[in-house]
């Protein structure tokens, strides 16, 4: 039966947390014993004994699986938004199974057949999420993430940051019209002058892992909106934590 990792994971580090007093236990099951019940207590011994290679093979699993339920309970928080992320979190699963799987390309048959499965159904819940203009939008508009993200060429392929940037626009164009008619000349510029400097944090976190970040900028231009959304060295920020 399929078991979530999540599950699988807090039940192999509680084990291996008490491995030590699980093969002790194992251990004394025959101790004492005579006859019928010995030989079955035996038998029990044989059963649930664990190898060596066994609980090195739990450990391996410990630390693949420690990412995935980081981001499990990254979503799960109470009272913060994750439709965001979703994009972001998705591609941090999908890094982390190739690095997984490399880093353990020498593994047992069942540990490969794992990795593939999990790497199919990774593929099929990122592409539709790609296809759905909300999530994208929701990911360009928030300030750590913007367009720039989706148009890093060693994460994703050009059409993705084409289609990320022509949401934007096009919901950009819908809003100002409905919102703003007369606020802007006919080329779309604002007045006034965009201060803007990225939040920063000395913290490492789950999501500035995600978001792979490279470089910051502080931007003081004349510029559009849209404009100031759409420049590349304005992303990303470190942290998520202040970036409103």
């Amino acid at each position: 039966m399929p078991i979530r990792w999540n599950t699988v994971y807090a039940e192999l580090k509680r084990g291996w947390k008490l491995r030590e007093a699980t093969k002790h236990y194992v251990k004394g099951l025959s101790s004492g014993l005579t006859g019928k019940k010995f030989d079955a207590a035996v038998r029990k011994e044989e059963r649930l004994s664990l190898s060596e290679s066994d609980w090195g093979l739990i450990e391996v699993l410990i630390l693949i699986l420690e990412p995935f339920t980081a981001i499990t309970l990254s979503f799960s928080r109470k009272g913060t938004p994750t439709f965001c992320i979703v994009v972001l979190y998705y591609k941090k699963i999908e890094t982390e199974l190739k690095n997984a799987e490399i880093a353990h390309k020498k593994c047992n048959a069942q540990l490969k057949v794992g990795f593939e499965r999990a790497q199919a159904k990774l593929s099929k819940h990122l592409e539709i999420a790609l296809t759905n203009k909300y999530i994208i939008l929701g990911a360009v508009l928030h300030p750590a993430i913007r367009v720039a993200y989706f148009e890093q060429d060693d994460l994703w392929a050009p059409e993705v940051g084409v289609r990320a940037r022509n949401i934007l626009e096009d919901a950009y164009v819908e809003y100002a019209a409905k919102i703003r008619p007369t606020a802007t000349g006919s080329t779309g510029k604002a007045s006034g002058t965009a201060a803007v400097s990225p939040a920063t944090s000395s913290t490492a976190s789950l999501f500035s892992a995600a978001l792979n970040i490279r470089r910051t900028a502080t931007i003081t231009q004349q510029e559009s909106e849209v404009e100031t959304y759409l420049r590349p060295d304005f992303f990303p920020h470190e942290s998520e934590d202040g970036v409103f």
